[in-house]
C-alpha cells in the first residue's frame, strides 16, 4: 500500500467512525464507552465519554468486556491505532 492510499482509508475509517458518534449509534461495551469502529470480541475503537483522551482501542471479549487499551485524544491517531491493531 503506498502512502497515499494509507492516507485514504485511514481518512475513510476516520469518517466513519466519526460518523457512529455524531448518529449516537454504535454499541455499548461493559465499561460504558461506545464503539465506533471493530465488532465486540475482537479489536474496537471505541468513545469514552467525558475521558482525557477519550477515543480508545481494545481488544474485547465477546461479553463486552475491554482490556489491553491504548488510549487516544485524537481520532485521526486512534484511527490509525486501529488500523495497525485490526
Amino acid at each position: 500500500m503506498t502512502r497515499t492510499e494509507h492516507d485514504v482509508a485511514l481518512s475513510y475509517l476516520a469518517g466513519r467512525a466519526d460518523e457512529r458518534l455524531s448518529g449516537g449509534c454504535g454499541p455499548r461495551l461493559q465499561n460504558g464507552a461506545r464503539v465506533l469502529l471493530g465488532h465486540v470480541g475482537g479489536v474496537v475503537l471505541a468513545y469514552w465519554e467525558g475521558r482525557l483522551h477519550p477515543y480508545v482501542t481494545w481488544a474485547t471479549d465477546r461479553d463486552g468486556a475491554a482490556y489491553w487499551g491504548h488510549y487516544h485524544a485524537d481520532l485521526v491517531a486512534a484511527v490509525a491505532d486501529f488500523a495497525e491493531r485490526a
